[in-house]
């Protein structure tokens, strides 16, 4: 048995300094103190001889070029190796390896040994500096989502309590947690009351009251008081571990950005290789026909070494580290305000959105009853309220629950005599010495009590006092907080709004009216709603969304291009098919979603920028200072610096993604 000592690993974390990193610093060290050395020690047997039989017949020449080679080969024998396996896979040989590996054999073979040996190692450091970036940034995000404690407090029997790791909770178990503490696993409350923050789950800053048999989630925060749970789940089956689970994996998946960068270098890299030989060549022929000199110092050396460093400029690592990370930072920032995003090809798809489609009950409606309208007849107001609302108070059915939490009127009930609940009618009783009716059509005509027939397609409840007809309420679906101010907003950006909803028309429209929904479709099975899905994607020039919470909404959120789903109340089939879920069923995420989507989507953009602005800048100064009379070439390993320097500028760039600010209007 594990103490509570243990210390746990969360299997997502990285060794910031991995042991490829320690054996690429140590290969470093070596080559760099080989050149050094080399370069004070054995320079003058660099120069320029006036045969290859002489240079051959030279010591210290030999014993020059094979330090300078054993330096190079430290550096460089990763990159041959992944270069020969990709050889004979086109997909593969054209990356950044090729280009970095072709400029430093190429300098090399110029005699140019210095120069292509630090081009590896500049490499070879921005190799370092990148998975040491990328490792530190995973455990940062691994950090800020799961933020549980390892220990748990568990309740033995008795009454004692023992720490525990908390990797060792079980389900059922009894657990205490005090004020300020967090929930290591998900749980059912079994004793007191509190507040409990979910800001780091469900994103909602505003603390949640619960109380005996209410759920708890792993990550949030218990504000006050001493709460007793059980638990519900192991520490790795909790809430916060599938959100990890969820986030970690959403970062494997390709954006289309990610996916445009790997296809557009399958095409960059060989217009890079043929631009690079038409640098070195074109130039050197115009000049030897020109001088009639065809020397490798007078004619070929300058632009075979420009050549030479346009490979190295060229190298496009900083695209391929940069997009990919902005767009995980992107999926880390979502997490924070309770969204989870299954990949960052959804971000490109949310930020070009032309409709989204909401499902209704659960989604833009609570799911519970409010009222519509009040007809009181023959009574006041007030006393048709109170009538009905003594009575509603006592119902456990839900047009009960919600026309009392709709009046709350604060009466007691304890004046109520003989409550009688009859299933599919409505309620009986006696109150302040009259018997009181409040139920459908059938209950009051059982009762032999005269009423219109009122026709509405809304839910309609009777009342009656000792035998009069005294009225009737409007029912219908409660619509969410925010679910107005969701398509305001939509609508503010230039987006569509529709709802499918299997509601009647009456219902469908009502909800649709009041919240200001421009496409309202209703009687509609799950087939019938993929059917009006598919009509608004072949109308709209770009992505449609559809927001649903049941497993009837699940096909359509599979078929639409970005689905989202309530992960809450959601049934398991939309969380699983969604590619959005949103963590607190609160149908305003949809715009935070759409928020952070064009934040990360104007992060991407600037990597792209920065990168691609320095590396013409250094390019154009490589091709002046080499077409310009009596300059020297721009230094290779400037080029190869200039390439280091734009990835971690485009890795600051990424990160700065976590910084931002997300508010909706």
């Amino acid at each position: 048995m594990a103490t509570s000592q243990t210390k746990y690993m969360n299997p997502y974390k990285k060794t910031v300094v991995s042991p490829r990193v320690i054996a690429l610093i140590a290969r470093v060290a070596i080559s760099t103190a080989l050149v050094i050395f080399t370069s004070i020690y054995f320079s003058d047997y660099l120069i320029e001889y006036h045969s290859t039989a002489e240079k051959f017949a030279e010591t210290n020449w030999w014993i020059a070029v094979n330090l300078y080679m054993v330096a190079f080969l430290l550096v460089a024998a990763e990159c041959i190796y992944k270069f020969f396996l990709h050889l004979f896979t086109w997909h593969e040989f054209f990356d950044e390896i090729a280009l970095m590996l072709v400029a430093s054999v190429g300098a090399i073979l110029i005699e140019e040994y210095m120069e292509g040996i630090i081009v590896m190692i500049l490499y070879q450091i921005g190799e370092i500096f990148e998975e040491i970036s990328v490792n530190r940034s995973q455990n940062m995000i691994v950090d800020t989502i799961d933020m549980r404690p390892k220990v748990a407090n568990l309740v033995c029997e008795g009454g004692e309590i023992k720490e525990i790791p908390a990797e060792e909770v079980q389900v059922g178990d009894m657990l205490l947690v005090r004020a300020h503490e967090m929930f290591v696993v998900d749980g059912e409350v079994v004793g007191g009351s509190s507040l409990v923050d979910e800001a780091s789950i469900t994103g909602e800053f505003a603390p949640r009251p619960v109380k005996k048999g209410d759920s708890v989630y792993s990550g949030s925060t218990n504000q006050e008081g001493v709460l007793s749970i059980k638990a519900t789940t192991t520490f790795s089956d909790s809430t916060t571990a599938k959100i990890l689970k969820l986030v970690m994996e959403s970062g494997e998946k390709k954006s289309k950005n990610e996916n445009f960068i790997h296809r557009f270098c399958l095409k960059y890299t060989p217009c890079v290789f043929v631009v690079a030989i038409l640098l070195a060549i074109v130039p050197s022929v115009v000049v030897g026909f020109t001088t009639n000199d065809w020397s490798m110092s007078n004619t070929w050396f300058d632009y075979i070494y420009l050549g030479l460093t346009s490979l190295v400029i060229a190298c496009p690592c900083a695209l391929v580290i940069g997009i990919p990370l902005t767009y995980f930072m992107g999926i880390t920032l979502a997490s924070r305000y309770g969204i989870i995003v299954k990949g960052g090809e959804f971000f490109d798809k949310i930020n070009e959105l032309s409709v989204v489609v909401f499902d209704k009950t659960g989604t833009l409606t609570t799911g519970e009853f409010s009222i519509v309208k009040e007809n009181n007849i023959g009574i006041s107001l007030e006393k048709f309220r109170d009538y009905i609302y003594v009575g509603e108070t006592l119902s456990t059915h839900p047009i009960g629950q919600g026309i009392a939490k709709a009046y709350s009127l604060g009466i007691s009930n304890k004046k109520v005599k003989n409550y009688t609940e009859i299933p599919g009618e409505g309620l009986t009783y006696d109150y302040e010495g009259s018997h009181i009716l409040i139920g459908n059509s059938r209950l009051l005509s059982n009762n032999n009590v005269k009423h219109p027939d009122v026709q509405s397609e809304f839910t309609l409840l009777y009342l009656s006092v000792d035998g009069e007809y005294c009225g009737y309420l409007t029912l219908d679906d409660t619509p969410k907080t925010n679910s107005k101010i969701t398509v305001e907003g939509l609508k503010k950006r230039g987006i569509k709004t529709a709802m499918l909803s299997g509601a009647k028309k009456v219902s469908a429209e009502y909800m649709g009216n009041l919240l200001g929904i421009d496409e309202v479709q209703y009687n509609l099975l799950p087939k019938d709603k993929i059917k009006h899905l598919e009509r608004m994607m072949d109308e709209v020039p770009h992505y449609v969304a559809y927001v649903g919470d049941g497993a009837n909404d699940a096909p359509a959120i599979l078929r639409s291009d970005v689905g989202f789903a309530m992960g809450s109340i959601g049934s398991d089939a939309a969380v699983e098919n969604a590619d959005v879920v949103i963590m607190n069923d609160d149908p305003s995420k949809v715009l935070e979603t759409i928020e952070i989507a064009k934040d990360t989507v104007k992060q991407m953009k600037w990597v792209v920028a920065v990168a691609l602005t320095i590396k013409g800048l250094v390019f154009i100064a490589a091709l002046v200072l080499t077409f310009l009379p009596s300059t020297n070439n721009l230094p290779m390993w400037v080029g190869d610096l200039a390439d280091t320097g734009v990835l971690i500028i485009c890795i600051v760039i990424a990160l700065l993604l976590l910084a931002k600010k997300i508010k909706v209007e």
